[in-house]
């Protein structure tokens, strides 16, 4: 599947080399497609236009400092992988304070009676001790449990369906708007198995050993119980991130799909360069469409859930840097009008400046749909040199398979973070 990728990408390439001219080829590889990235330079300038327009208007420096990291080279690069680790949704116990850890434990009682008498119990520091090392063992076991299953189902899905491990080379990822790479080899996935299957095996062992040790004044099934439901409730985030991952696994096998599919008609190189832009701009759109539905549905957050601190930690790339350039903007405008900005004026700056990010992501996203648009209009205007396989609807038709997909992809990726970082 990648070398017929490849074959095609580098056809051009072949055409303009002798076997002769070693030294000219390789020169010519090192060359940027200079007609691609001409194409979508107005892709990554658009977003901040309007911002440095203004600037220039107002013959201020407000954005001196920020100009040099605007304009990156891998500027909207995708970040939706089917790899991420799954770690960083898991809870580590250990780490929790007392007080903290038998709060969440108690809440976690829906009995009042229940409640009454552990708060009891775990005024005794032996029993208390005991429950959160227990909490902490029954933890990693489910983890180690929930890691197993993942790696047994990508067994299964390569069994059944073939998706193993997939990958092409990063120019070819970059102008084709792809990942690098998706899956795992067979014999990885393998041993995976056997090296959770070993972990799972050691940790019950362990937990069953640790058992043995506990107080005898309390039951120690009963209380293992209280811990596993609690354990289940609070692993909630991670089974959503591993089931995230399946999902996006089969999405990028078919991404990797749905490109070789339209290279294999044989197209030309305007159909190419066009269905680069088509691509790159839908993954401009959709990368914008994502922090704009996660920042919206923080914006919906209680007042007192919405601090600039939550809001960073939401890892909005596009939206931070334009929030920040407006709110600077806005700041350093005003402080040459007036030696003080009280409270009431600063929360009135975040407001507006909040607003302005959402109306100029919004025209961006505009942008992007209309660039892609014309895109495919040029495409159905050379419809009469089509004068042989593949037709004008063929072209369309493999371009619009894949671009739906990574529409779909990026929505689910949308609807699946939803759930993580804003549960209900």
């Amino acid at each position: 599947m990648n070398s017929n990728i490849n074959e095609q990408q580098s056809t051009d390439m072949n055409n303009n080399c002798n076997g002769n001219q070693p030294c000219k080829r390789t020169k010519y590889l090192k060359k940027k497609p200079h007609k691609f990235y001409h194409r979508i330079r107005s892709f990554g300038n658009s977003l901040y236009q309007p911002l440095l327009l203004k600037k220039h208007m107002n013959d201020t420096q407000t954005f001196s400092m920020f100009e040099s990291c605007l304009f990156k080279k891998n500027d909207n690069q995708s970040h939706i992988r089917s790899n991420k680790d799954p770690t960083l949704t898991i809870n580590d116990y250990s780490h929790v304070s007392n007080e903290i850890f038998k709060e969440k434990i108690l809440d976690s009682l829906s009995n009042e009676n229940d409640r009454k008498r552990y708060i009891e119990l775990f005024n005794n520091d032996e029993i208390f001790i005991f429950s959160r090392q227990l909490t902490q063992s029954i933890n990693k076991l489910n983890y180690l449990n929930l890691q197993y299953d993942q790696w047994m189902y990508y067994h299964q899905l390569g069994m059944k369906e073939g998706i193993w491990h997939g990958r092409v080379s990063k120019k070819m990822a970059l102008v084709n708007s792809m990942c690098v790479s998706y899956g795992r080899t067979k014999a990885l996935i393998q041993r995976r198995q056997i090296y959770f299957r070993k972990k799972i095996l050691d940790c019950q062992y362990q937990l069953e050993e640790f058992k043995k040790q506990a107080p005898i004044s309390i039951d120690i099934q009963e209380l293992d119980n209280i811990i596993y439901n609690f354990i289940q409730r609070d692993q909630y985030r991670l089974r959503i991130e591993f089931e995230r991952q399946r999902q996006m696994l089969k999405m990028d096998a078919q991404d990797h799909e749905f490109v070789n599919a339209f290279y294999e008609l044989n197209p030309r190189q305007t159909e190419i360069l066009s269905a680069k832009v088509i691509w790159k701009a839908t993954q401009y759109e959709q990368s914008l469409q994502y922090e704009l539905t996660i920042f919206k549905k923080w914006m919906s957050l209680p007042t007192i859930s919405m601090t600039l601190h939550t809001m960073m930690k939401l890892g909005l790339t596009k939206i931070n840097e334009l929030f920040t350039l407006i709110l600077t903007n806005k700041v350093l405008f005003n402080t040459l009008s007036t030696t003080h900005i009280d409270t009431m004026l600063l929360k009135e700056l975040v407001s507006e400046s909040m607003n302005e990010t959402i109306l100029l992501i919004e025209k961006n996203i505009q942008i992007y749909n209309e660039a892609a648009n014309v895109e495919k209009t040029k495409i159905l205007n050379q419809k009469h040199k089509f004068k042989k396989l593949p037709t004008v609807e063929n072209v369309l038709e493999a371009i619009g398979n894949r671009q739906q997909n990574m529409i779909e992809c990026i929505r689910y990726h949308t609807e699946q973070t939803i759930k993580i970082i804003f549960p209900e």
